[in-house]
């Protein structure tokens, strides 16, 4: 959810003992901008349901994986997972985020920036 929208805009629901998980696969060459291009990603579809499992999401408002400027905007990121049974293991969710820093040298030749805000 990105302040209070869930992104995608559909849950990803996930059966791997139905080989229902094709929309998540597809999310790590959306997000990894290999989508329609020649290129792999390394996560063959049968080691991404043998745990290898990773998505991808591309948050940037106008979903141009930061390729432009976009105005800095500040706001709240949630993970909600779902199972549908317990889990009989622990798992480990990783999340990896990239954020655009601002960087600006002033006509009085003062270097402005905004790193960590």
């Amino acid at each position: 959810y990105v302040d209070g929208q869930p992104v995608p805009h559909n849950p990803l629901e996930l059966d791997f003992a139905k080989n229902q998980y094709i929309r998540a696969y597809q999310t790590l060459f959306v997000g990894t901008e290999r989508m329609g291009q020649d290129k792999g990603i390394f996560i063959s579809r049968e080691e991404y349901v043998k745990g290898n499992t990773l998505f991808g999401f591309d948050l940037s408002p106008d979903l141009c994986s930061g390729e432009h400027l976009n105005l800095i905007k500040h706001s709240n990121l949630r993970l909600e997972l779902k199972f549908s049974k317990s889990l009989e293991q622990t798992v480990c969710v990783i999340i990896f985020a990239e954020f655009e820093n601002l960087i600006e040298i002033n006509k009085s030749r003062n270097i402005l920036y905004d790193f960590g805000n």
